[in-house]
C-alpha cells in the first residue's frame, strides 16, 4: 500500500483478504484458540476415526492463510459435538480434561454457534469476491450492503471494528466503479464514512482525474440525458456494453469506466496460479526454464477441467 501510494498508481486491497481479516476481528481469540484446542485433540487418526465411526467427519483444523477457514473449523466442530460427547460416555480413549469440559461448557457452545453466525455474512462476501467474474464494482456494494446479523447490530464495539474494515475496502477507485456501474449507480452511498461522505469521495477522484469533455459525460451520466438516458432503459445491457456503447460520445468518462469495472475484485486467482505452479516449479525442480514451467502448469489446468467435466457429468 505504501509503495503503490508512493508511485501514484491505482491500488487496491484484496476484498477477499479484508473480509477475512474482519472475521478474525470479530471472534474472539480465546475462542478461536479453544476450538483449535478441541479439533486437535480429536485430530489423531484413533479418535478421528471413532468420530467417523459414530457419524461424525473428518477434522477440519483452521488456517491463518486459508480464507474461511475459521468459520468452517467452528462449523466443523458443531457437526461433531454429538459424536464427540458420545465418545466421552462410550470411548475407550484418554481425553484432556480441559477438553472434556469444554465439551459440557454450554457458554463455549453458544459462543461457537453466535460465532458461526457473526462469520456467515463475512463468509458470504468473501467467496463471492474470490470468483474470477466479481469486479471491484460488485465487491463494493457487498460491502455496502454488509450489516451484521440481527443479534449484534447494537454491539458498539462489533460495529466499529465493521465499519473501520469497511472504510479501508471502499475506496475511491472502488466507490467510483461502483457509481459508474450502470446497474448500482452508487445507490447504496452511505452520507457519512469518517469525514467524507462516498458521494464525496468519489466526486473528489473524478473531478481530480477527469478532462473537461469527461466532466461534461458525467454530467449528462448524472441525469441520465442524451445517449445515457436511451441505455439506462435498457434492463440488459451489461456494464460492458454499457460503456462501449457510450463510447463514441463519452469516450473520456467511458475509458475511465471500463478500466474501473475490469479491475478484479481479489488477487485469489493470481494466488491460486501462484500455489498451481509451486507444484512444477519447486526447490527440487528449480532449474526448469520459465516456457517449460508454463506449459507444464497449462497441462495441470487441462486435467483438472477435464476431471471437473467428467465429475459433472457423472450419473450418480
Amino acid at each position: 500500500m505504501k509503495m503503490g501510494r508512493l508511485a501514484s498508481i491505482w491500488h487496491l486491497t484484496c476484498n477477499s483478504h479484508t473480509g477475512n481479516l474482519l472475521a478474525k476481528d470479530l471472534v474472539a481469540s480465546r475462542i478461536s484458540s479453544q476450538v483449535k484446542q478441541v479439533l486437535k485433540e480429536f485430530h489423531g487418526p484413533d479418535l478421528e476415526k471413532e468420530l467417523v465411526k459414530n457419524g461424525g467427519f473428518r477434522i477440519q483444523l483452521p488456517c491463518d492463510t486459508r480464507w474461511c477457514s475459521y468459520r468452517d473449523s467452528f462449523v466443523n466442530l458443531q457437526k461433531h459435538l454429538p459424536a464427540m460427547k458420545k465418545n466421552l460416555v462410550d470411548g475407550d480413549y484418554k481425553i484432556d480434561n480441559s477438553i472434556k469440559q469444554l465439551l459440557i461448557d454450554e457458554i463455549f457452545i453458544k459462543n461457537v454457534s453466535d460465532s458461526v453466525i457473526l462469520f456467515d455474512p463475512i463468509c458470504q462476501l468473501i467467496n463471492k469476491c474470490q470468483s474470477s467474474t466479481t469486479n471491484i464494482a460488485d465487491a463494493a456494494e457487498l460491502w455496502l450492503t454488509l450489516t451484521l446479523p440481527d443479534d449484534f447490530k447494537n454491539n458498539k464495539t462489533f460495529s466499529n471494528i465493521l465499519n473501520k474494515r469497511k472504510d479501508n475496502a471502499l475506496s475511491e477507485f472502488s466507490l467510483t466503479a461502483n457509481f459508474l456501474h450502470p446497474i448500482y449507480q452508487g445507490l447504496k452511498f452511505s452520507q457519512d464514512s469518517s469525514n467524507k461522505s462516498h458521494v464525496d469521495i468519489v466526486e473528489h477522484f473524478l473531478l481530480s482525474t477527469l478532462s473537461d469533455d469527461g466532466l461534461n459525460s458525467l454530467h449528462e451520466y448524472k441525469l441520465k440525458s442524451g445517449i445515457f438516458g436511451i441505455l439506462f432503459e435498457k434492463q440488459h445491457l451489461t456494464p460492458g456494453a454499457f460503456w462501449s456503447l457510450a463510447k463514441n460520445k463519452h469516450q473520456d468518462l467511458s475509458n475511465m469506466a471500463e478500466k474501473l469495472l475490469n479491475l478484479p475484485a481479489s488477487t485469489a486467482q493470481l494466488e491460486r496460479i501462484f500455489s498451481n505452479w509451486s507444484y512444477d516449479h519447486n526447490p527440487l525442480r528449480n532449474r526448469l526454464e520459465g516456457e517449460r514451467s508454463k506449459k507444464l502448469l497449462g497441462f495441470y489446468y487441462a486435467l483438472k477441467i477435464e476431471e471437473k467435466h467428467i465429475n459433472s457429468t457423472k450419473d450418480y
